[in-house]
C-alpha cells in the first residue's frame, strides 16, 4: 500500500474497531441471562473457577453429561470472572471479543484481497449489522457460538490463502485454526472442511493431495482431538455415549429438545429477521452483467458461495434445527453482500454522472441512508435499549428480580425442575458471601426464614402452609418472610 492508502486504512480499520466493540459491548452485561445455555455455561465456569478442574466441565458440582462439548469457552468465561467479577458482563465478554475480532479480521482479509477499502469498510458494517448475529445466541450472548464463528472464517481464511500461495504456514493455521473450532463446539467445527473439498474437486487442484504437509497436519488434528475424547472418558466413564447422542448422530437424526422445523427453516429465518434487511442484495449474482464483470474475483466468490451452500445443506438436513446454527454463514454473506451493494453503487455513480444528474454525491447518500441510518435502527432495537419488550421470558423476569434481592443477605429461593439462571444466582451470591440457598417443599420454613418463589404452584403451597408478609414483590415473583405454619 502506498502512505495515503496506509493512512486510510488505519482510520478505516480504527472506525471498525470502534463501531464493532460499541455495539457488541455496549450495555452486554444490562440484560440478566437466559435461562438455558447461557446460565448452564455461566454456572459451569463458575464452579471450574472454584474447584480448579480445567478438564472437566461441571453443572451443580457433578460432570455435565448433558453439554458435552470440550472446554475452551469454559476456560474463556472463567477467565473472564477472575478479571471482571462474576457476572453477566463477565459471562458475554469473550463471545463480544470474539466477535469484535471476527469483525476485524473481515475487514483485513477484504481490504487485503479485495484491494478496496471502502468494500471492506462497507463488508464490515453489514456484518455489524446483521441480526443474526449480534443478536440472540451470538456475540452478545454467553454461548459457544461467537467463538465458533470466529474460528470457522480464520479456516475459511487460512485455506484460501493455502490454495493461492501454497505456504505450509497457512496449511497448519488452517489445522490450528479446525482444532479450536472443535475444542468449542465439537463437530460442528469441522463443517467449512465439506465446502472446501467440494471447491477443490470443482477446480480439480489435486496438487495440494501431493503435500506430505497436508497429511501431518491431518494427522495432529485428528490425534489432538482424539487424545482430548479419550482422556475425558477415561476421567467420566460414559462420556463418549453422550456425546454421539447429544453431539453426533443423536443431535443430527433426531431433533434435541423439540427444535425441529422443514428443510428451508434456515433459509426463512434469514428473510424473516436474521439477514432480512441484507439478504436481497444477494440476487444480485445471478445476474449475468454482475458475473460478467467478476474477471479475478470469481475464484474466491465461487469459494465464498461453495463453502456457503454446504454449510447451509449440513445445518438443513439435520433433524435438530435453531436459529443460532446459521451464524458461521454471515461473516461470508456479508463479503458476497458487500460485493453486490459495492457493485451497485458503482452502477449507479456511471448511471448518475452519463445523465448529469450528480454522480458520486448522490450514491454517496443512498449509501448513507442504508447502511447507516437504517442499521442504526436495528442495532439500537437489538441492544436492547427498550429492555420492558424482552420481560416476558421467566428467566428474565427472574434476572430483573434478583437484582431487587441485593440489599438481602440471607434467603432461600424455591425452585421444581430445571433452573439455570436460577442456580447462577445462588452460586453467584454464594461466592460473595451470601447465604442464598435451594429450597423445596421438603425444606424447614422457620419463623422469620425469607423465601423468594416465582411459580404459583409453589406460591399456593406457602400460602396453604404458611403466614408469611411480602417484602419485595415485581410481576412473577416474591419475597415472602415466614411468620408461621398455619394450624390444621
Amino acid at each position: 500500500m502506498e502512505s495515503g492508502q496506509i493512512k486510510k486504512y488505519r482510520i478505516y480499520f480504527l472506525l471498525v474497531l470502534l463501531a464493532s466493540a460499541f455495539t457488541f459491548l455496549y450495555r452486554l452485561g444490562f440484560m440478566p441471562l437466559e435461562g438455558f445455555d447461557e446460565s448452564r455455561l455461566a454456572v459451569s465456569a463458575l464452579e471450574m473457577m472454584q474447584n480448579k478442574n480445567y478438564w472437566i466441565v461441571t453443572f451443580n458440582n457433578k460432570p455435565d453429561l448433558w453439554s458435552v462439548k470440550p472446554p475452551l469457552m469454559i476456560w474463556c468465561q472463567a477467565l473472564s470472572f477472575k478479571i471482571f467479577g462474576v457476572n453477566e458482563f463477565a459471562t458475554r465478554f469473550p463471545s463480544a471479543i470474539a466477535g469484535v475480532a471476527t469483525v476485524l479480521i473481515v475487514f483485513n482479509f477484504v481490504a487485503n484481497h479485495f484491494k478496496k477499502l471502502n468494500l471492506a469498510l462497507l463488508t464490515s458494517f453489514v456484518l455489524i449489522s446483521t441480526p443474526g448475529y449480534f443478536g440472540k445466541h451470538v456475540v452478545r450472548s454467553g454461548d459457544y457460538d461467537s467463538l465458533l464463528v470466529l474460528f470457522l472464517f480464520l479456516q475459511f481464511v487460512c485455506f484460501y490463502r493455502y490454495i493461492k500461495k501454497r505456504e505450509n504456514r497457512s496449511l497448519w493455521l488452517l489445522a490450528l485454526f479446525v482444532f479450536l473450532a472443535v475444542f468449542t463446539k465439537s463437530i460442528a467445527g469441522l463443517f467449512f472442511i465439506p465446502g472446501f473439498l467440494v471447491f477443490v474437486l470443482i477446480k480439480r487442484n489435486w496438487k495440494i493431495f501431493l503435500n506430505p504437509q497436508l497429511y501431518f497436519a491431518i494427522l495432529a488434528v485428528l490425534a489432538s482431538i482424539a487424545a482430548y475424547y479419550f482422556y475425558r472418558e477415561n476421567l467420566t466413564p460414559g462420556y463418549l455415549e453422550k456425546v454421539w447422542e447429544n453431539e453426533l448422530g443423536g443431535r443430527f437424526n433426531i431433533a434435541q429438545e423439540e427444535n425441529t422445523g422443514p428443510f428451508w427453516f434456515y433459509l426463512q429465518t434469514m428473510i424473516q429477521f436474521q439477514f432480512s434487511y441484507w439478504m436481497w442484495f444477494l440476487l444480485i449474482f445471478i445476474t449475468p452483467k454482475f458475473r460478467k464483470s467478476l474477471g479475478e474475483q470469481k475464484e474466491i466468490i465461487q469459494l465464498l458461495g461453495i463453502v456457503s451452500i454446504t454449510f447451509f445443506i449440513i445445518i438443513s438436513t439435520a433433524a435438530t434445527k435453531l436459529q443460532w446454527y446459521l451464524a458461521p454463514i454471515y461473516p461470508l454473506f456479508s463479503i458476497l453482500v458487500g460485493l453486490g451493494f459495492f457493485w451497485i453503487a458503482h452502477q449507479m455513480i456511471r448511471f448518475f454522472t452519463e445523465n448529469k444528474w450528480g454522480g458520486k454525491k448522490i450514491v454517496e447518500i443512498v449509501v448513507f441512508v442504508f447502511l447507516i441510518l437504517v442499521p442504526i435502527g436495528m442495532l439500537v432495537d437489538g441492544i436492547h435499549l427498550a429492555p420492558n419488550a424482552k420481560k416476558a421470558h421467566n428467566e428474565l423476569s427472574f434476572g430483573e428480580f434478583s437484582r431487587m434481592l441485593e440489599k438481602h443477605s440471607s434467603y432461600g429461593i424455591m425452585i421444581e425442575g430445571y433452573d439455570a439462571h436460577v442456580d447462577f444466582h445462588i452460586k453467584r451470591e454464594i461466592y460473595y458471601g451470601k447465604n442464598v440457598f435451594r429450597v423445596t417443599q421438603k425444606n424447614k420454613f422457620p419463623v422469620g426464614m425469607k423465601v423468594a418463589v416465582g411459580r404459583k404452584s409453589l406460591l399456593n403451597f406457602i400460602n396453604q402452609n404458611f403466614y408469611s408478609k411480602p417484602l419485595l414483590t415485581s410481576k412473577n415473583y416474591q419475597l415472602l418472610q415466614i411468620l408461621g405454619p398455619k394450624s390444621e
